[in-house]
């Protein structure tokens, strides 16, 4: 572990959101591969997360690090504009960005950092290509639960009948779930045995009715045919990680038509239950699907602008930014292909689940960071105990215990502190 003694992690550790999920999933590795890891919570607390998992990084809040730790920042980086870590060795931002580049306003912060973790060769590719410096970038991929998301019986999704296409996803324009309504239903009939199941959960905008706004966005260009629609499912209602697993034991395909997928965690989650998995061939999930062990939707190679509403409604960051252009024929095309071929289905599950068991499991990637604190070029001694600091008038220390914190907001970035 070269000279570091430990990692003092920041991000948003009790959220449900994706963050949350992945910075979890970090700290378990770090304690897997016995690397000692102090957290601080930047972000909600949510009660509905997995209680296991909640514990083992509770218990992390007063650990002790040494003398010598590397601070991690795991949120976006625009917060590194008015967040200073002290009392650590040396500073690292992690962060992922989908699409084919990343916001300019990241740079800055970026470059200041010793060290930029990211979880893709996409995502160096397109941070370097940026101007983060290359010799500051490290891939240490997302990991997953496996002794959690292992296979297990079929479920019965209700509402759902025959094969089973599942797609998780919060709403966002960038997710592509218009894409995938408008696939599916010009590729089957109301009469054949299948279901496409969507489970959603409310994203960016914050919209009243999400199971409307989706059918209408999806289907407003489809014409219904006489016999109706074959059957969707929508379910909005929040669902604990539990119910999540055993909702992705009920599918056949796990499908993302997400436009630029940054990881695909749902994909990977139940790649490791032994499901079939399907995605778009651009952005960071091409870090653990391939043809061998996915179903890959084929983009046409060109890139095109974002969805305007992404734009309208997160432009900060998604402003002048591209992703792969995909064709609705092709995603038919998949569709068609793994509910025509359950051998095939079979095999890709069967494949995908070796390779995230084998690659991506929390002691795999607790020894890839093992490994990357070794590349450490130098490190600053240090005398304080770590903690973590908002500048820019606010001043306001977020202490060893953060539960003062809870409601406060930093306007510039939205964070809400809590612990």
């Amino acid at each position: 572990m070269s000279d570091a003694s430990g990692i003092y992690w920041t991000g948003p550790i009790y959220d449900r959101s994706g963050y949350g999920n992945v910075s979890r999933n970090y700290i378990r590795a770090l304690l897997a591969a016995r690397i000692p890891v102090r957290v601080l919570n930047l972000g909600g607390i949510d009660s509905d997360i997995d209680p296991e998992a909640a514990r083992a990084v509770r218990a992390c809040e007063e650990s002790r690090v040494g003398d010598r730790p590397i601070g991690v920042v795991h949120y976006l980086p625009h917060i590194l504009e008015s967040l200073r870590l002290r009392g650590v060795a040396a500073t690292v931002s992690a962060s992922i960005f989908e699409t084919h580049s990343i916001p300019a306003q990241w740079v800055r912060p970026l470059n200041r950092m010793d060290q930029v973790w990211v979880p893709s060769r996409f995502n160096e590719s397109s941070y370097g290509a940026a101007g983060i410096r290359r010799e500051k970038l490290r891939v240490i991929p997302y990991a997953v639960d496996c002794a959690y998301y292992h296979p297990m019986p079929r479920t019965t999704i209700p509402g759902a009948r025959g094969f089973v296409f599942l797609f998780v996803f919060a709403f966002d324009w960038r997710k592509g779930f218009d894409l995938l309504l408008r696939a599916y239903v010009s590729e089957f009939a109301a009469g054949e045995d299948v279901t496409l199941v969507l489970k959603v959960s409310p994203g960016f905008p914050a919209v009243p009715d999400l199971a409307g706004e989706i059918l209408r966005s999806g289907l407003a260009a489809c014409e219904q045919p006489a016999g109706g629609w074959p059957p969707i499912v929508i379910l909005t209602e929040p669902m604990s990680q539990s119910d999540l697993r055993s909702l992705y034991a009920g599918c056949d395909v796990c499908i993302s038509t997400d436009r630029a997928n940054g990881w695909g965690m749902p994909c990977q989650e139940a790649m490791a239950m032994g499901k079939a998995a399907a995605a778009v061939n651009w952005s960071g999930s091409t870090e653990f699907m391939n043809e061998d062990n996915a179903f890959l939707i084929r983009p046409t190679g060109e890139l095109e602008a974002v969805d305007p509403r992404l734009v309208e409604a997160r432009g900060d960051l998604y402003q002048g930014q591209k992703w792969a252009r995909v064709e609705a024929s092709e995603v038919r095309r998949v569709l068609r292909e793994a509910f025509e071929n359950r051998s095939l289905v079979r095999e890709k599950g069967e494949r995908g689940a070796a390779t995230v068991r084998e690659n991506f499991s929390l002691e795999r990637i607790g020894e890839t960071i093992r490994g990357v604190l070794g590349t450490f070029s130098r490190l600053r001694s240090t005398w304080q105990a770590p903690a973590a600091y908002l500048t820019e008038g606010w001043r306001r220390d977020l202490g060893r215990d953060l539960r003062e914190c809870l409601g406060f907001r930093l306007r510039r970035s939205g964070l809400r502190c809590g612990g």
